[in-house]
């Protein structure tokens, strides 16, 4: 299994809205679970849409890709590939558990199966299901405070996360850095 390490601010442009009642609390007020179960709900907010760009490297070679996603709670989650250009267009779109995949050069949909949602995206360390949000770390690992960190100048809290044993999940360990005061990863 792969670890999978989430830097503190790991988007470069992010745009969210918080959910009603998503507030600071403090970390004496919420369980290790609650605390990795509120940062999750504020990223994902009622709906959210991102810039994304993901460079992968490997030893015999890199490439960046750049796409656009829009998310509307768990359930429906539309990504659209704009770089490289051989990849423009390409379309993915989860609606509820299923995940589909339009390709613009054949001019086809294509359904992706469950059985393939672990599999790596694009060729990256990211799965699928990474990729559309249909895991939560706060259902699927348990949560473990390891400790608090000065990352990027701010205090942060440092969690580790394990998985549980039914949790169908790509990554063997997650380290996770919460702000602390309002749980922004």
């Amino acid at each position: 299994m792969k670890n999978l390490i989430i830097p503190f601010l790991f988007l470069p442009v992010l745009f969210f809205a918080l959910s009603p009642g998503v507030y600071p609390v403090s970390a004496q007020e919420l369980t290790t679970q609650e605390m990795v179960k509120k940062s999750e709900d504020i990223m994902q907010g009622e709906t959210n849409r991102m810039l994304i760009t993901m460079e992968v490297v490997t030893p015999s070679w890199k490439r960046e890709y750049r796409m656009r996603s829009a998310m509307k709670g768990r359930s429906k989650t539309l990504i659209e590939l704009s770089y490289p250009l051989e990849k423009k267009g390409e379309v993915y779109l989860k609606e509820n558990m299923q995940l589909w995949s339009y390709l613009p050069k054949v001019e086809r949909k294509i359904l992706i199966p469950p059985s393939s949602m672990l599999q790596p995206f694009l060729g990256s360390d990211f799965s699928y299901d990474d990729l559309v949000k249909a895991s939560q770390l706060s259902q699927d690992y348990l949560c473990r405070l390891s400790g608090e960190e000065d990352v990027q100048g701010e205090k942060a809290l440092f969690f580790e996360l394990t998985p549980k044993e039914d949790a169908a999940v790509v990554y063997g360990g997650v380290r996770l850095w919460l702000r602390q005061g309002d749980y922004v990863p």
